[in-house]
């Protein structure tokens, strides 16, 4: 227990009382480096070069589950190695494949006396201090792999091959290194790999699909994906990637239903946000877009989505839908710094109906917005032989 003295723990709770024990009980053990905080989604504002190295989670708070910020944590590309207590009501069917995905060990449930915390805390702490050279180097692997050290994680993985032969842990993490490198081929054969050797492993099923998605081959991925999604409906990034792959399929309810699915687990989830935007693009309901694009996005973004929007519109010679869904969103966006890019696109579209009165319009209210705004000065410049 010696080696956790001189690092940091995280500990996230549902109280001050709960988070009061926890420190004390932190502190009996010689801890001294301890951040407690309420606020489930404070530990991502923390500095990455300082890490922590055990987290002490509690599932039920509000904003972000227990689950659901550990998994924020290592998609953070920060983390990779560290160790999780979950501290949870009752242990769930839906919980336990993420325990197995994310090497969850140590789970405690009700009551949370402080006996009980403590005696599983001491129990951890023996447990870590006491892991094998196998899960040494397998936490390690998956350290370097989020960190975007691919390089040292195949050599880590392909060390454990050698001295371990065909795992599920392994075979699936060179497939993932394989797939962050768009090597598909190559990923499938990894995971095909640990499917043979574990058929039920949801990890190399969920990243089989994910090898689909990148070649575009959507119809399949959504297929394993729809399958997938009942028997893990708490992985953040399984319900992301369904949501997706049902867009693009066309699936328009099916992918609904998954995002707002994944807003529950996390309000504030990006790719949640931009599915049901564009799905709501799709049907014509560009406010409803905008603010689902209001929680998770800044005004910057936000109108370069809508301009990305606009520009596949032109692109599918929909000049009049490009133009009526500038005009909606301006309801939403006037007062953004950035507008002027929606006045400037909407002259664009104007220019393009060959309407250079009202393209001049909206170059002019562009630069209204910002006079040094080149591009809009440029297409004003244009338009002026027309008007001629």
């Amino acid at each position: 227990m010696q080696q956790y003295r001189e690092k940091r723990v995280a500990v996230v709770a549902s109280t001050k009382e709960e988070g009061d024990i926890l420190f004390h009980i932190l502190r009996s053990f010689g801890i001294e480096q301890i951040r407690v905080m309420l606020d489930s989604r404070e530990i991502m504002k923390q500095d990455p070069k300082n890490p922590f190295h055990l987290f002490i989670l509690r599932q039920e708070t509000t904003g972000l589950s227990g689950l659901s910020l550990m998994q924020r944590i290592r998609a953070s590309g920060h983390y990779g190695s560290e160790s999780y207590l979950l501290l949870v009501d009752s242990i769930t069917e839906a919980m336990k494949p993420l325990f197995e995905e994310y090497d969850i060990r140590y789970v405690l449930p009700k009551p949370f006396t402080a006996d009980r915390i403590a005696n599983r805390l001491e129990a951890i702490l023996r447990a870590e201090a006491e892991l094998s050279p196998f899960e040494i180097t397998m936490r390690s692997a998956r350290g370097a792999y989020h960190s975007g050290l691919l390089t040292m994680a195949r050599e880590l993985c392909l060390s454990l091959f050698r001295s371990h032969g065909y795992q599920e842990r392994i075979l699936t993490l060179l497939g993932e290194i394989a797939l962050k490198e768009k090597k598909t081929a190559e990923a499938r054969k990894f995971f095909t790999a640990a499917l043979k050797v574990n058929p039920g492993f949801l990890p190399a099923t969920h990243r089989m699909a994910v090898s689909h998605m990148y070649d575009s081959n959507f119809k399949e991925a959504a297929s394993m994906l729809d399958d997938l999604l009942p028997r893990n409906p708490l992985n953040l990034q399984l319900l992301a990637d369904s949501g997706q792959a049902s867009y693009e399929v066309g699936n328009h309810d099916k992918a609904r239903l998954t995002m707002l699915h994944l807003k529950q687990l996390d309000e504030k989830d990006r790719i949640a946000a931009d599915v049901l935007a564009k799905v709501a693009m799709a049907e014509g309901r560009v406010l409803d877009a905008c603010r689902h694009l209001r929680k998770s996005h800044s005004d910057a973004e936000l109108v370069q989505f809508l301009n990305n929007e606009g520009v596949r519109l032109s692109k599918e010679k929909d000049l009049d839908g490009a133009i009526r869904m500038y005009e909606q969103c301006l309801g939403e966006v006037h007062e953004s710094e950035f507008a002027h890019a929606i006045y400037y696109n909407l002259g664009l579209a104007h220019a393009k109906r060959r309407a250079s009165g009202q393209a001049a319009q909206y170059f002019q209210m562009a630069l209204a917005r910002k006079p040094d705004f080149i591009k809009a000065q440029q297409a004003l410049a244009r338009l002026e032989p027309l008007g001629a």
